[in-house]
């Protein structure tokens, strides 16, 4: 798996442009079985990767802010639920800016359960 390749295909499962949510922000997603993020985890029940699902969340934040940020530290990540193919995750998340830097609180969420969460500190990268 390619990192380019699995930037794009999440660019192209984004279902609408982000929206505000009472100070936060929230983006769908639906990630088809073909999505290159579940080849080989597992085969036969193929389940989405943490590292994929912190990907999400950063594209969701990039696609939002129209930049380009680099993930330099997560903290307080917990996977609480399996996402299997084929279903809307919802990405929503609370941004604050700190120098030169973004903060951003995030949950993964399917079907209202939640299946993620973690805080990622970004800095630009363009």
């Amino acid at each position: 798996m390619h990192t380019r390749n699995i930037i794009e295909q999440i660019r192209d499962t984004c279902l609408a442009p982000a929206r505000s949510c009472e100070q936060n922000w929230e983006m769908d997603f639906h990630l088809s079985p073909s999505f290159c993020g579940f080849d080989g985890h597992f085969p036969g029940n193929p389940i989405l990767p943490a590292v994929a699902q912190v990907m999400i969340a950063r594209e969701a934040i990039n696609t939002r802010t129209a930049s380009n940020w680099s993930i330099v530290k997560m903290s307080r990540a917990k996977f609480q639920n399996m996402i299997p193919p084929g279903i809307v995750i919802t990405v929503h998340w609370k941004e604050t800016a700190q120098e030169n830097e973004l903060h951003c609180k995030c949950m993964l969420k399917v079907n209202e359960s939640v299946a993620s969460s973690f805080n990622l500190v970004l800095r630009r990268m363009d």
